[in-house]
């Protein structure tokens, strides 16, 4: 199902995409913490005790729903619009509390710039240039990650969850409230799940992919199922 036709749908399918969804942070919780201890790693170069980040993040906002999104719209026709607009932000990261000895509980600000050609999107339409601002706070769970080949590369889970709102709806998300009267999407539940890569060669950045949702959680913000989803990529600077 689209982002479109998910507003005000009937309890019991808000019920089973409330399921979906905590399966979803369920899955990615489960991983960081029933995962094997990852091998150890050089102190000189592992960025998995630096407190403190910086990341910045650019990418394609996708008109369809998370499990779409997730899986970059490969089974959608491509005679449909499958994204209209872009996003490029940042946010500060700080952990402030080890959860087990690889489990680490910490939080997040960020602020984003979502603009492009498309003021509503996709049924109707509306092309015309637009810009709209975006701000969340987050908590964030996320694992000091896992070497592989022989320790030259390592990969770290994480998942934040929050709040952001926006300065004013944009292509797929304001198409998502304007079919209702009470829909609103300025102020919705955040989703970031996502995976980190770094290496010895790259000191204290990591390689990023998020993907950036934002989430009527299914009618309990907004009266909308969803926001926007985007396959953001981006570094993160460890200190």
């Amino acid at each position: 199902m689209g982002v479109i036709g998910g507003i005000g749908a009937p309890r019991g399918w808000r019920d089973f995409g409330l399921t979906r969804m905590c399966a979803l942070v369920g899955l990615a919780l489960s991983v960081a913490a029933v995962a094997p201890t990852p091998a150890p790693a050089d102190e000189d170069w592992t960025t998995a005790d630096r407190r403190n980040s910086i990341f910045v993040f650019g990418g394609p906002l996708s008109t369809t729903d998370i499990w779409s999104s997730m899986i970059f719209n490969v089974h959608k026709p491509s005679g449909r619009v499958l994204y209209d607009n872009f996003v490029v932000g940042g946010a500060y990261g700080r952990d402030i509390l080890d959860l087990t000895e690889h489990l680490r509980f910490g939080v997040e600000a960020g602020a984003a710039l979502r603009f492009g050609d498309y003021k509503s999107c996709c049924n109707p339409v509306v092309r015309g240039s637009v810009r709209s601002g975006e701000f969340w706070g987050a908590g964030v769970l996320r694992h000091t990650g896992f070497d592989l080949f022989g320790g030259s590369v390592r990969i770290a889970p994480a998942v934040a969850v929050g709040i952001s709102t926006v300065t004013k709806p944009i292509g797929a998300e304001h198409g998502v409230q304007s079919h209702f009267e009470s829909g609103n999407s300025r102020t919705l539940f955040y989703l970031g799940p996502e995976l980190s890569l770094t290496s010895p060669s790259w000191g204290n950045v990591e390689f990023v992919y998020r993907l950036h949702h934002r989430s009527g959680l299914y009618g309990t913000l907004g009266n909308v199922k969803e926001g926007y989803n985007a396959n953001a990529f981006g570094l993160r600077f460890r200190y």
